[in-house]
């Protein structure tokens, strides 16, 4: 059992679930009824909702494909006490009106977040919370003296990418190229409406089947 997200409900000043914080990203998980030796037992290790599918299928004795991104927690749900990842990672752009995305790790104790120009990955902001002090991430240390090296290890952590932070001897082959822009729906997709506009052209109050025509003429245009 497991949900797809959290949800804020005025805290942090958010509402909703697209943030990189701990309230919209921390999600419940429970196996039950899988043949591992661990039973009703739970794990501070960190997983991820991409480990899902790599477990499901190791489960059943499947090979776990090679383009897949997640990592089996097999070895978790029969050792809970195991040395896992060193950190979770998250994506969520600023808002509709911006072209700056935050991207996130979470560690065992720490939560840090870059927030970074789109177009020339600039960092314009940062933000580092510690959960021995401050479970509700309202207390930004980034600018404290003593988290000086905290930070520094944190960014780069955060920079190194997902495969580094992977369990000691676990190795991922998967090339996958970053998801396509989405010509999204209004609301939570102006962020998307914005950026494909500015790549392919049009408006962003054109539907979906005018965007496909002005994404075709970009391929066209740039193949020759």
């Amino acid at each position: 059992m497991l949900s797809d997200h959290g949800y804020h409900l005025g805290d942090q000043n958010h509402w909703a679930k697209t943030t990189n914080y701990e309230q919209a990203l921390h999600i419940p998980l429970i196996i039950s009824g899988a043949p591992i030796k661990s039973k009703n037992r739970k794990t501070d290790a960190l997983v991820e909702s991409v480990d899902v599918l790599p477990t499901l299928l190791d489960i059943c004795g499947l090979p776990i494909l090679d383009y897949l991104e997640g990592t089996s927690m097999v070895p978790v749900l029969e050792n809970p006490e195991i040395e896992w990842k060193k950190a979770a990672f998250s994506r969520q752009p600023i808002g509709s009106l911006s072209e700056m995305y935050g991207s996130s790790i979470r560690t065992d104790r720490y939560r840090y977040v870059e927030w970074k120009v789109v177009d020339t990955g600039e960092i314009k902001a940062q933000e580092l919370y510690d959960y021995e002090m401050d479970h509700r991430e309202v207390y930004n240390l980034v600018n404290l003296p003593e988290y000086k090296e905290v930070l520094r290890e944190l960014s780069e952590l955060l920079n190194k990418g997902w495969k580094a932070s992977l369990p000691d001897g676990v190795i991922n082959t998967s090339k996958n190229k970053p998801a396509p822009l989405s010509f999204a729906s209004k609301g939570e997709g102006d962020y998307w409406r914005k950026a494909w506009v500015k790549k392919y052209g049009g408006n962003e109050n054109m539907n979906w089947k005018e965007a496909m025509k002005f994404k075709k003429q970009y391929e066209i245009k740039n193949k020759e």
